[in-house]
């Protein structure tokens, strides 16, 4: 199983982010430390459902670079995105928007891809 968390940067544009995040959840973004304790928490999850054997943890890290329309387009295809009502959406997208415009324009978001591999038991 594949799995990409969201990375923080511990840059302003998380910090802005995160502020929006605390009245609209359309993601989580989370720091290193918390990505490992949820790591930590899905082999132990994976191990207890008793079907599996422990897995092999693989993390790899990587960025990615986008421009405003990319980023939003990213953000619409998330859950909590999708359960914004209309006017909430818009008022995502316009404070994104800003955020991206008053931090040069781009957003580089960090992640961590985490591969759990794991034998049937």
């Amino acid at each position: 199983m594949f799995w990409n968390y969201y990375t923080s940067n511990y840059g302003r544009v998380d910090k802005e982010l995160n502020d929006l995040i605390a009245k609209y959840p359309i993601m989580y973004i989370d720091t290193k430390e918390g990505i490992k304790e949820r790591i930590k928490n899905m082999v132990n999850e994976i191990i207890n459902s008793k079907l599996f054997k422990e897995p092999a943890v693989m993390v790899y890290p990587w960025k990615q670079e986008y421009n405003t329309e990319e980023y939003l387009g990213f953000i619409k295809t998330g859950n909590g995105y999708l359960s914004l009502d209309d006017q909430k959406k818009f008022i995502v997208e316009e404070q994104v928007r800003e955020i991206i415009y008053r931090n040069g324009g781009t957003i580089v978001r960090p992640y961590t891809c985490v591969c759990y591999l794991a034998d049937k038991k």
